[in-house]
């Protein structure tokens, strides 16, 4: 089977496999929220962060060494050697992480820490296995693999919420998914037969290769779980557990929207990386879709917050509602964020991807301290928020030297659009009967809202109307083949 075609199955079968994942996660981040109290969150919220916060360390980015075309990464032995350091890592690193991560946790708790961190270093160890996959551009059992993980640690998980109440449902997803993965990687018709091996110049090419993604991946990892840790060990596990909720909800729909679309992306911006007019159009017509769409979703669900937790999660979960609202930030500008990284990396300068992680971490951390002690859950939501700012205001500001695009163009009459159609719809929620039932009011406010929005970005863009369309299609393999990477 040719390169083209083997590409468009392995997109094909990521992309479908994703969008279930993703159905399917929704559906049980709202069961398990229904059965569960906001304490079990934040009890495995932030030992799961304490774990997870130096994951990158025993991966050490050999995964992306042995991909990258190069004579080390060629043969069965690099194979080997990767495995073998990765195990000697991976053993260590469990270790320290166990050790370490229970001088943060009460000891009735300390167990957490040990179950999360073995079954992350069991699930690092199958990145031999998947990176073999993925150099022969071979992915129907990782997408298979993933979605079964997804199918059985949901059920498991919600038999053991429906059985216990306990954090124990939640920890039960990380053992899952390491032995599905194990087991569907090594055991049942294995991708690869597990032996170590050593060659000191397959080693030093491994490792030297890796070190560099290793240290932005432990930056972004510290971007995205300070925050937990931080609330968790100030404010108590309770409006961790809130919190940790409320990202989760709010994340969403960047995952629906994102995700495809930076698959696709990320192969055109490198394909076009010489040509930098065609390059400028495609850099602003990924933002502009992204913008648009992103922007509707996030002032949607903002919209009908209230009756959202409500309908979903229940009256326990409303005091998460005033971080959820402004958590849905992300929703509108992280997946901007992401495609701008995108451009620099596949342009082979990622070292302005880990500058501008570097100026998060430094904006957000003295952030936590003044606006989550001041405000609680709601400051640190506004202190993530203000870090992500930062960094888009960075990236932006770095890609006007690669490529050609307007500001206004890309934020004027999406801006224009969610703020008159938030203040509209906010006003017709005044004017509703406070006894109506939740869902008839968030549909009203739904229609009206997503009448006003598009309505305005069809007077004012209907001339990139067929943009945006071309756009969705890319996001479908089978009538976008010709854009995959």
């Amino acid at each position: 089977m040719g390169l083209a075609r083997r590409s468009l199955q392995s997109s094909t079968y990521t992309v479908v496999s994703s969008g279930i994942q993703t159905a399917i996660l929704f559906g049980r981040s709202i069961l398990l929220a229904r059965l569960l109290a906001p304490q079990v969150f934040g009890e495995y919220t932030f030992a799961f962060s304490l774990v997870i916060i130096s994951s990158p360390l025993p991966i050490f980015g050999m995964p992306s060494a042995l991909i990258h075309r190069a004579k080390e990464s060629e043969g069965e032995l690099a194979f080997r050697v990767q495995f073998s350091l990765s195990l000697i890592f991976n053993i260590l690193w469990v270790l320290l992480v166990g050790l370490i991560g229970s001088v943060f946790v009460q000891p009735g708790s300390r167990w957490l820490i040990w179950v999360i961190a073995v079954s992350r270093g069991v699930n690092n160890l199958t990145l031999t296995g998947s990176s073999l996959l993925v150099k022969k551009v071979k992915l129907r059992r990782t997408a298979f693999l993933e979605l079964t993980t997804v199918i059985v640690s949901t059920a498991i998980a919600i038999f053991l919420a429906w059985k216990t109440r306990s954090v124990i449902s939640l920890v039960s997803t990380d053992v899952t998914l390491s032995a599905v993965l194990f087991f569907g990687y090594y055991v049942i018709k294995p991708v690869w037969r597990i032996r170590l091996g050593w060659a000191r110049n397959v080693a030093k090419y491994l490792l030297g290769f890796g070190k560099f993604e290793m240290a932005s991946a432990l930056i972004n990892n510290s971007i995205d779980n300070v925050d937990d840790l931080w609330v968790g060990n100030y404010l108590g596990s309770t409006l961790l557990g809130f919190y940790s909720r409320a990202y989760n909800f709010a994340n969403y729909p960047r995952r629906v929207l994102a995700l495809p679309l930076n698959q696709v992306s990320i192969g055109t911006y490198a394909e076009l990386k010489y040509d930098t007019h065609k390059l400028s159009q495609v850099f602003f017509r990924v933002n502009a879709f992204l913008i648009r769409i992103g922007f509707g979703a996030a002032g949607a669900f903002a919209l009908v917050a209230y009756e959202f937790i409500i309908i979903f999660l229940g009256a326990k979960w409303l005091p998460m509602l005033p971080a959820f609202r402004w958590m849905l930030l992300y929703t509108l500008f992280d997946p901007v964020k992401v495609t701008i990284a995108n451009i620099f990396i596949a342009i082979g300068q990622p070292r302005i991807v880990t500058t501008t992680r570097i100026w998060q971490i430094i904006i957000m951390v003295p952030c936590l301290y003044l606006l989550g002690s001041r405000w609680g859950i709601v400051g640190i939501a506004i202190a993530v928020n203000a870090a992500l700012m930062v960094g888009i205001s960075y990236l932006l500001y770095r890609a006007r030297s690669v490529v050609k695009f307007s500001m206004k163009k890309l934020f004027l009459i999406p801006s224009l659009a969610i703020t008159v159609s938030l203040i509209v719809g906010i006003l017709v929620g005044e004017f509703l009967d406070p006894q109506m039932a939740p869902i008839l009011s968030g549909v009203i406010k739904l229609l009206v809202f997503g009448g006003l929005y598009f309505s305005i970005l069809f007077i004012f863009e209907k001339d990139n109307l067929r943009m945006l369309i071309e756009m969705i299609k890319t996001l479908f393999p089978t009538t976008g083949s010709n854009r995959q990477g």
